[in-house]
């Protein structure tokens, strides 16, 4: 699957080479100038798009090794480089946000009584910061925080070099926003029900306990079935 994948992206990358190449011809022979006959002697002039696209494919294979087409290979190739490792940044920043956060529910029995423990990590967010409320049998969670500069990912060395549209600009400053409804068993002890947030780790951590099982003592009564059998027939109390 790796290989296929792999073999994809440079399949695409060459036609897109291709389709560069035939473009930037157009551009120079597109009113006949000098540099077109000059660099581009077979381009089809007034031909139509396929032809300038098949003589992109036939011209990078016939003169390959050209200055011109080399020239060409650099600039994508580092234009490639520079835009995958852009969005790649950009795409770190999104997924930072707590918006993302994953909340993990899990249950344990002690005994005759249930417990459930919600977990959701929430870094960087104040305590007066996060809400919890229970409308019905729902549990609803939220919470905020300020993008600061130590919450968004340093750019790397290497995206100096490029012109990015760097998505930490627009989100500096602005609130980052947390929230999740999760359905409460009918049976949960709403007054035993307990929040602890960790300042370090920020892991917020919601128990959630089960009522004790209600015990109802009933009564036994002695009855014998000896008592009716002296008595006459027809007699009654």
């Amino acid at each position: 699957m790796i290989h296929s994948v792999s073999n994809a992206r440079s399949t695409a990358k060459f036609l897109t080479l291709a389709l560069l190449l035939s473009l930037s011809a157009a551009a120079d022979c597109g009113a006949g100038s000098k540099r077109c006959t000059r660099s581009h002697p077979s381009f089809p002039v007034g031909g139509s798009l396929f032809d300038v696209v098949q003589w992109g494919f036939d011209d990078m294979f016939d003169d390959y090794a050209s200055e011109y087409h080399r020239d060409v290979m650099e600039h994508f190739n580092s234009q490639y480089h520079c835009a995958h490792l852009c969005a790649s940044r950009n795409r770190e920043i999104r997924q930072s946000s707590i918006t993302n956060a994953v909340v993990s529910v899990s249950s344990e029995a002690q005994g005759d009584i249930a417990s459930h423990t919600v977990k959701v990590v929430l870094p960087k967010v104040d305590v007066k910061d996060v809400k919890v409320t229970i409308i019905g049998d729902t549990l609803k969670i939220q919470a905020t925080r300020e993008w600061t500069d130590d919450l968004l990912p340093k750019p790397e060395d290497k995206t100096s070099k490029c012109s990015c549209r760097d998505v930490a600009a627009a989100f500096k400053g602005k609130e980052d926003k947390f929230e999740r409804q999760l359905r409460l068993p009918k049976s949960v002890a709403r007054d035993k029900i307990r929040v602890e947030l960790s300042k370090e780790s920020g892991l917020l951590t919601i128990t959630v306990p089960e009522k004790e099982p209600e015990t109802l003592q009933v009564a036994v009564l002695e009855v014998s079935s000896m008592e009716n059998l002296d008595k006459p027939k027809g007699d009654s109390e």
